[in-house]
């Protein structure tokens, strides 16, 4: 009778762990009017760092960091942005619908303060095939500090059964 009962609560328990998933918390939403046009000049900003235009990596580089406040003396998402903008210009392949896509996915990442782990990896995934599509041959230096950008921005707290 007890081995039974053990086995019933074992199995009660092996349920409730398998069903316990990290919850998604909110993406941001790049779709809102007054985002849209900052996606479209993060995607002209990184064009015109691909062409070597004057400025376009500065351009770049300031229009992601002003759309992620960052504490004095961290700049992550600087630091991000001047990876990607580096990976971009020597790579030459990315087109301006691609470039908004990589711009959203980065702003995703800087912005984002209660992504949870498996949407960080999901946009790491979407940012490393866009730089690939683009010619872009080692990525993992930018995917490391996307990582780094989330846990500098992050604000959401893992719950309890996460940690089974």
């Amino acid at each position: 009778m007890v081995k039974k009962f053990a086995m019933a609560a074992l199995v009660a328990v092996a349920l409730t762990a398998a069903g316990c998933k990290q919850a998604d918390g909110p993406l941001q939403d790049a779709s809102v009017p007054d985002r849209v046009g900052d996606m479209s000049d993060i995607g002209k900003d990184l064009m015109s760092a691909q062409r070597k235009d004057k400025g376009g990596v500065d351009d770049f580089i300031d229009d992601l960091s002003k759309l992620c406040p960052e504490k004095p003396g961290e700049a992550p998402s600087k630091d991000l942005a001047t990876k990607v903008a580096a990976a971009v210009t020597t790579g030459g392949k990315l087109t301006m619908p691609d470039a908004v896509k990589l711009g959203t996915a980065l702003w995703q990442t800087v912005a984002g303060r209660e992504i949870s782990k498996s949407q960080g990896k999901a946009l790491r995934e979407e940012v490393k095939q866009l730089l690939t599509s683009a010619g872009v041959t080692d990525s993992s230096a930018i995917l490391q500090q996307m990582e780094v950008v989330q846990k500098a921005v992050n604000q959401r707290q893992a719950k309890w059964y996460e940690f089974f």
